[in-house]
């Protein structure tokens, strides 16, 4: 396997109490690519006890392969008629559905129960993006010769597949943003009249109307619909260096402008109950607010600054919900980048564990089970490596093992997956068994001897 990559499937299985070490226990479960080279997973969606992955099994620019694991070897399979990147997914109607490009800007709707027989060729489409499920179907942005970039809108069959409304007047809507909220799907799109608007739809032409736009509330650029609770959020921009954010019940006169900010950019993160959290930067990566709303100009306020003062943190700022808090990175004088939670107040606001004294630990790819989170981070001596918390300092805990330079991964049920690398089998796929403490190889998809 090549030295410097090595992917690695690992699931997460003991919570302990302090740091644990299971090297003596790290075992590969499956060689996937033949060669002795590396296979370099890419862990992309999980859905009904499966985790949908890509793969090389060889060396050429057409050996990527989505692959489907169960977190075992022999339940670790490739879907072959997939030969190029794939994106996008979502799931409809107990379906995983995903986007594979071809050439050019060239792309294919696919439909998979995870299996090889199960995976089905949609509809060739160009320039396909935001695949979103809502009211029970699919939508999407993709472009058509005769209409250009405009909504379309499948039940998951070829049949049912077309472009869903012709927004644009003259030339593109451009939709994006698509969000599901209630019993539609709400997105951005721009007419050609008065600007960028907010439009819904149930998945009819009829059904597909536009809420309010850009001449009605003054703004620029609209971004960043999310809903929360009984409110849909949604941030403008008059292009120069303000950012306002306003609130919506679905109707024009339900939509308020809440706050007028100094910023450049957003990260929206989540809700906890009623109340939204974001992040909003100033453009320049070394300096980011937390704020929250609960949908009323008084109560959309600043929470905390944070400066970066040692490092540049990355845009936009990874962020989850666990209870009733937000986690995320930030730095402030007294550690170097660690993660935070926030249950929205200043006292409440604070680093959860100071992993990497040495200068911080750099968080990033954080997710979540609903009862534990879990990160990437750098440690001093060992690397990147898996990070399990509780939220508390003393349930936070490191993964220590042979394997290094984890990276991106997934939780599947009660293990968690992820790829890293070791001396032995390069990049490969790793899981550790939370309810055991095993880590171990899943399965090797391109067997060989690491160079």
């Amino acid at each position: 396997m090549n030295r410097f990559a090595g992917y690695c499937l690992i699931a997460v299985v003991s919570c302990l109490a302090t740091t644990v070490s299971h090297a003596d226990s790290l075992r590969l479960v499956k060689d996937i690519n033949t060669e002795p080279r590396d296979s370099y997973p890419e862990l992309h969606y999980e859905h009904n006890g499966k985790c949908y992955l890509t793969a090389s099994i060889g060396s050429s620019g057409y050996s990527r392969r989505l692959w489907v694991t169960d977190g075992t070897e022999g339940g670790t399979v490739m879907v072959p008629q997939i030969t190029r990147s794939v994106y996008y997914f979502t799931e409809m109607g107990g379906a995983v559905y995903f986007v594979s490009s071809h050439s050019g800007q060239s792309r294919r709707l696919w439909r998979s129960d995870g299996t090889e027989a199960g995976t089905v060729q949609i509809k060739y489409l160009q320039s396909v993006s935001e695949l979103t499920s809502a009211a029970g179907k699919l939508f999407f942005s993709a472009k058509d010769s005769n209409l250009g970039f405009e909504v379309w809108v499948s039940d998951g069959t070829e049949e049912g597949t077309s472009s869903l409304k012709d927004i644009g007047v003259d030339g593109d809507s451009r939709p994006s943003e698509f969000t599901a909220w209630g019993d539609s799907c709400y997105f951005v799109a721009d007419a050609g009249v008065d600007g960028p608007g907010i439009w819904k739809s149930d998945g009819t032409e009829e059904g597909t109307v536009q809420v309010f736009d850009a001449n009605d509330f003054d703004y620029e650029y609209l971004f960043h619909i999310a809903a929360s609770g009984d409110l849909l959020y949604f941030f403008s921009t008059d292009g120069e260096s303000h950012i306002s954010l306003w609130a919506s019940d679905g109707t024009e006169d339900g939509t308020e402008r809440l706050k007028v900010m100094e910023g450049l950019s957003v990260s929206f993160s989540s809700s906890v109950g009623e109340t939204a959290f974001f992040l909003l930067g100033d453009g320049s990566e070394e300096y980011f607010e937390l704020w929250k709303s609960d949908g009323t100009e008084a109560g959309t306020v600043l929470i905390r600054s944070f400066v970066y003062e040692h490092s540049f943190p990355r845009w936009p700022y990874p962020c989850v919900v666990m209870g009733d808090s937000i986690y995320f990175p930030a730095e402030d004088e007294l550690y170097g980048e660690e993660i935070w939670k926030s249950d929205g107040t200043v006292e409440g606001t604070v680093p959860v564990k100071d992993l990497n004294p040495e200068g911080g630990s750099y968080p990033e790819y954080l997710l979540t089970d609903g009862t534990s989170i879990y990160f990437l981070g750098y440690i001093e001596g060992t690397g990147r490596c898996l990070i399990e918390s509780d939220g508390s300092e003393e349930g936070t805990r490191i993964l220590e093992s042979e394997i290094y330079e984890v990276r991106p991964f997934r939780v599947l049920g009660e293990d968690v997956l992820f790829a890293g690398e070791d001396a032995v089998d390069g990049v490969e796929l790793f899981e550790w068994d939370r309810r055991t403490g095993e880590c171990r190889l899943v399965k090797d998809m391109y067997p060989g001897t690491k160079a």
